[in-house]
């Protein structure tokens, strides 16, 4: 945290840990995952919105 960035795991296929890797946030950047089925996609997006919901993201 010396340059004022903190590194924390979260992976798109292991929803459990984007709850803790956003804990705390006020602000995220979501970017897409690339995974080539669409279908796969969606639930990944769909699984960080939730857990940003969940873990108080405000923006």
């Amino acid at each position: 945290m010396e340059k004022g960035v903190e590194i924390r795991f979260g992976d798109y296929d292991q929803p459990a840990t984007l709850i803790q890797a956003f804990s705390g946030v006020a602000e995220l950047l979501f970017i897409s995952s690339s995974h080539p089925d669409d279908n796969v996609r969606l639930n990944q997006h769909s699984e960080v919105i939730h857990a940003a919901l969940k873990a108080g993201v405000n923006h």
